[in-house]
């Protein structure tokens, strides 16, 4: 909504924020350095990195999980008058019911194979305090197996 927002400021006195997928802050910047805005508005990326803001400011912008625009769990939960969440942050809108209790003791967690939920398995399991081992037959991460990985590459 970029272009729309330097449209609307080209005719108007008021401050104009700009919306639209401006998660990414690169984008944001150029926006605003443009003068296209003068402010930026950002909704589900704040749902997948809550913490956009201050990875920004202290430049750990590699670290941004940044919105994939799925709806899977801002639109469609919103939709099934359920509690917002986020595909890519399941803590979303559970705040308060899903806290992770650091450990009291550090203990060892092994987490075999580094699909999607095994790469999480490992974050929290590091989150928490446990000594991360991750597994993986494949020679990448994201591969739930080395059988899928032959099936992939063999376009099954």
């Amino acid at each position: 909504m970029v272009e729309l927002a330097a449209k609307v400021k080209k005719v108007c006195s008021l401050p104009v924020i700009t919306v639209g997928r401006l998660q990414y802050p690169d984008v944001a910047e150029q926006a605003l350095a443009d003068g296209k805005a003068d402010f930026i508005a950002i909704g589900r990326g704040l749902l997948s990195e809550p913490e956009w803001v201050n990875k920004v400011q202290s430049n750990r912008i590699a670290e941004i999980m940044p919105c994939i625009g799925c709806h899977e769990g801002c639109l469609w939960q919103m939709i099934a008058g359920e509690p917002t969440s986020c595909a890519l942050n399941p803590v979303c809108g559970h705040e308060t019911n899903r806290t992770l209790a650091p450990l009291k003791q550090k203990r060892a967690l092994l987490v075999v194979g580094s699909g999607p939920a095994g790469i999480e398995a490992a974050r929290v399991g590091e989150q928490r305090g446990f000594a991360v081992t991750l597994w993986e037959s494949a020679d990448r991460l994201g591969v739930t197996c080395g059988r899928h990985q032959s099936l992939i590459s063999n376009g099954i």
